[in-house]
């Protein structure tokens, strides 16, 4: 899904190759996701996945339009994010699976925020301002 060579051998696949093959499967989430209304789990999973790939150089996730929606599902008294999602519900398939490790769970702000979704969306905002940001700086434009 995204620009760029693959190897077509698994021998010596290095870091690069796996956030490669990692971050296109993440664009085709994206991309299925983003075809019909988002809600819940799936916004989390929406903006975790822009987070990432964005984080490791892949600029293929900064669209216009999903800043857009992401910025929909801000609450507009708190600008938190999650407030009107029903939390148990969410995190539910989490908490009654049998793990090994320690659970973590939700906190929920005192306003009713989603930590979890507020920090995720926030992180992945501020991925957005850097790009949006550093394709306006002509200092880093080639000189032709």
């Amino acid at each position: 899904m995204l620009k760029g060579d693959l190897r077509l051998s698994r021998v010596n696949i290095t870091v690069e190759h796996y956030k490669r093959i990692f971050c296109s499967n993440m664009m085709k989430s994206n991309q299925d996701i983003f075809k019909n209304p988002i809600t819940g789990q799936m916004q989390d999973i929406f903006i975790e996945n822009i987070l990432l790939c964005g984080l490791v150089g892949f600029s293929d996730f900064y669209k216009l339009d999903w800043l857009q929606s992401i910025l929909t599902w801000q609450d507009h008294e708190a600008g938190c994010f999650g407030k009107e999602e029903d939390i148990s519900e969410i995190f539910e398939e989490f908490l009654d699976a049998p793990h090994k490790r320690v659970k973590r769970r939700e906190k929920t702000l005192t306003d009713g925020c989603s930590s979890h979704m507020t920090g995720v969306a926030v992180s992945a905002l501020g991925g957005f301002l850097n790009h949006y940001l550093s394709e306006q700086d002509i200092t880093k434009r080639p000189l032709i």
